[in-house]
């Protein structure tokens, strides 16, 4: 899904512009995106190729040698700080709901995922 997500919005953000055939998206190396499985995937389905990938045998012979380097959040805002503020949001509606009945479509919960 997280790869659809970025590949589909890339994609639909560069529709309509001389760059609608050659975008590109980048993304750290997360295990997710870089496990064999999901490399081949992304081939079949034609997303590696927009994928900003090492070339020419930069990072050979590491274990970044097909794959951007580095899965550091603090490098990407959202992943150290926005999420933090997104979260402390979430609680904020929680409190300000707290006593509102658990089946009021209103209120907010974090006590269980199905009632996130």
């Amino acid at each position: 899904a997280l790869v659809m997500h970025m590949f589909t919005e890339t994609k639909n953000a560069y529709a309509g512009t001389k760059y609608e055939q050659n975008f590109f998206f980048y993304h750290d190396a997360l295990s997710l995106m870089t496990a064999a499985e999901t490399m081949e995937w992304m081939q079949e389905k034609g997303i590696l190729k927009h994928w900003i990938l090492p070339e020419q045998g930069l990072n050979k012979g590491t274990r970044y040698e097909k794959a951007p380097t580095g899965n550091a959040p603090e490098f990407n805002a959202l992943d150290s700080n926005c999420n933090r503020d997104i979260h402390c949001a979430v609680l904020e509606h929680v409190s300000h709901t707290a006593t509102l009945p658990i089946t009021d479509k209103r209120k907010f919960s974090v006590s269980t995922p199905k009632r996130q």
